[in-house]
């Protein structure tokens, strides 16, 4: 779900026979200033787009 400015729902994405196909995770580290950025891959078979 994506939400606007406001917090309020704008769009919802419906995925149908989804799997992760790839997972990276960040290395976390105490004394780093950088944003910890996760990246998940998705194979869809199909999706729609519904404005809420």
């Amino acid at each position: 779900m994506l939400n606007d400015e406001a917090g309020k729902p704008a769009l919802r994405w419906k995925f149908t026979n989804a799997w992760p196909k790839q997972y990276s995770a960040p290395s976390l580290s105490g004394t780093a200033t950088e944003v910890a950025i996760e990246e998940l891959v998705l194979v869809v078979e199909s999706f729609e787009v519904d404005p809420v």
